[in-house]
């Protein structure tokens, strides 16, 4: 896995981390360059080490108690928050 997170720098892309602990919103970030998002598991999340390669970490606005998404709900809105702003 960190083998494909040093290709995609090496080839110019910034890596995003998807985490609700975030305090920068997916509409907050510059997505005008090349974009990889890093979506970790339901039950932990993105694991530190490939956390710690990340550009940065972006979150999903929430309103009421959900604390979280599914994976796929997750990938979902930010890969359409991000070509929005392309």
């Amino acid at each position: 896995m960190l083998d494909a997170v040093s290709m995609l720098k090496d080839a110019g892309f910034q890596l995003l981390a998807a985490s609700e602990k975030s305090t920068t919103f997916a509409w907050e970030v510059d997505a005008s360059t090349a974009t990889a998002l890093v979506i970790g598991s339901e039950a932990h999340g993105v694991h530190d080490v490939l956390l710690s390669k990340c550009d940065q970490q972006v979150a999903i606005r929430m309103l009421g108690r959900m604390g979280s998404l599914n994976a796929a709900v997750a990938a979902g809105i930010m890969l359409y928050e991000l070509r929005r702003r392309r």
